[in-house]
């Protein structure tokens, strides 16, 4: 590990500016003035060198996302931290603060223009289509057809594998469910089956009741995304909102490398989360979530109610 540049009031004043603009990515009610923080950092008055310390790095990104105008002002910063942890085989710190930066869309904070590199490049990619074919008959069991979705439906379509950059895999359930609070209540009472089952990666743990993580025996989170069907039109949170219809889904065909579940129209899905650009590798993609919960603002509100009640 390399010795720090930084003297010890400086670290003392950036460990204070990163945590608490990371306490406000998370969702944190404290007085909090972003602006204020911003001039606090440039005040330090760093050399090339000591902005260069991991420390000074996340301080300067949490800070910069945290004030909401051009997060994308962060991405080299961030890009400088994450060479520096590999380099320094401190993979695990890198990922620890890119899931709390990760969580901040969730808030209301915007990433766009943010890419968090992670590693699934590092894995060992048949044991974790292993890990992701017993998903599938895991959450089948309680919830319906299940089938690859977002980031890894877009590697297995693409690709032909797993995106290297992608830091988890995805999956979608379809629910019997025919409106946004029936789905709401199946995946709720789903979610409670699989914890008892001691399947959830975090089960005490609703940052987004929307979204929960299936472990695995790679350690790669596996992300479980609730789907349902309203008439014909298809609904696959947090990306496809009626924008296609049963016949796009179902019957499920199977992926040509992983022989896994996918939609029937695979193609059309990955447009609608993507973009008509999906076929070309975009790293700075940000998914627009603030957009995409207003879509689905029905389901969340059911959700929100049944996980304070």
């Amino acid at each position: 590990m390399q010795a720090s540049t930084l003297d010890n009031l400086t670290t003392e004043i950036l460990r204070a500016l990163r945590d608490a603009a990371l306490a406000q990515l998370e969702g944190s009610k404290a007085p909090y003035r972003a602006d204020v923080a911003l001039k606090s950092y440039e005040a330090l008055d760093l050399s090339d060198q000591q902005e260069r310390d991991p420390l000074a790095l996340e301080a300067f990104v949490a800070a910069v996302i945290a004030h909401g105008k051009r997060p994308r002002r962060a991405q080299k910063s961030l890009y400088r931290l994450t060479q520096h942890r590999m380099a320094q085989g401190e993979q695990d710190l890198y990922d620890a603060f890119a899931e709390r930066i990760e969580g901040a869309e969730q808030h209301g904070f915007s990433l766009e223009g943010i890419f968090l590199q992670r590693a699934l490049a590092d894995v060992d990619h048949t044991a974790l289509w292993g890990d992701t074919a017993a998903a599938i008959k895991s959450v089948e069991d309680v919830f319906g057809p299940a089938f690859l979705n977002s980031g890894t439906l877009l590697g297995a379509v693409r690709e032909g594998g797993f995106i290297a950059h992608d830091d988890d895999v995805d999956i979608a359930v379809l629910m019997p469910a025919n409106t946004p609070q029936e789905a709401a209540a199946q995946w709720i009472k789903g979610y409670d089956t699989l914890v008892a089952r001691g399947l959830v990666a975090q089960s005490g743990a609703r940052r987004n009741p929307a979204v929960f993580k299936l472990k695995s025996t790679t350690g790669v989170n596996i992300d479980i995304f609730p789907a349902w069907l309203q008439g014909e039109k298809l609904y696959v949170y947090p990306h496809t909102s009626g924008d296609l219809i049963k016949a796009n889904l179902l019957p499920l065909d199977a992926c040509t490398t992983t022989g896994l579940p996918i939609p029937r129209d695979a193609e059309a899905m990955l447009e609608v989360n993507y973009g008509k650009g999906w076929r070309k590798p975009d790293p700075g993609f940000s998914f627009p979530w603030a957009a995409a919960n207003k879509k689905f603002a029905a389901f969340r509100e059911a959700l929100d109610e049944m996980v304070s009640a």
